[in-house]
């Protein structure tokens, strides 16, 4: 019966009994079995509706292959929707994506068959500016060294930065920007308050 009373309040337009919905398809809540793909349909109504929970739920089935073809970029691209529809979501979307980034690593260099992080965005990077980055700001420094014409006037450089956009001398490097070294820093300020939680609960014992 419960599920019932969350499709009519779904079909109602209520956007988080449809979260609801796909959270009891999931789990197989009132239901002979669990249901992953009409879990994913429900995430995926409730995305359109602008639900920072339904964004969140579709990006982990996208991470874990749930109910959707497994695919990290996918699954990145939901979870930072989530982030910017709801700022309580800060937190969790910030440590889903710390173990998103250690997965898509880990199928990268053993050349897995999953879509990691950043393998189509390529299209995107030529068409638009690249944020900056230190591997850009290291090589502009280089490019200004190696300059032959010092005579080109400022303004024409920039311009030509610009509409010719940033391209990396080496593929295999692109991914490696500010995100990552955001995710790093994260990483070791848990490491190190839960290092020195354990410090203190020996402390506490020796005492």
């Amino acid at each position: 019966m419960a599920l019932i009373y969350w499709t009519r309040s779904a079909r109602q337009a209520n956007i988080d009994s449809l979260v609801k919905m796909g959270d009891w398809y999931l789990y197989g809540h009132g239901l002979a079995s669990p249901d992953p793909v009409k879990a994913a349909a429900c995430y995926q109504a409730a995305v359109e509706g602008m639900s920072a929970m339904g964004m969140w739920n579709l990006g982990w089935c996208h991470e874990n292959g749930v109910g959707v073809e497994q695919d990290f970029h996918l699954a990145k691209r939901y979870y930072d929707m989530a982030a910017m529809a709801n700022s309580e979501a800060a937190l969790p979307v910030a440590l889903s994506l710390i173990k998103l980034r250690l997965r898509s690593f880990y199928n990268k260099i053993t050349r897995g068959k999953i879509n990691s992080i950043g393998q189509d965005d390529l299209a995107i990077k030529l068409e638009t500016k690249p944020k900056w980055t230190f591997t850009q700001a290291f090589k502009d420094i280089l490019r200004k060294w190696t300059e032959e014409d010092s005579t080109t006037p400022a303004v024409q450089q920039e311009d030509e930065y610009v509409s010719d956009g940033y391209i990396p001398a080496d593929p295999e490097y692109e991914d490696f920007d500010e995100d990552y070294i955001e995710s790093l820093i994260i990483l070791g300020l848990c490491g190190a308050v839960a290092l020195l939680l354990w410090w203190r609960n020996t402390r506490n014992v020796r005492l």
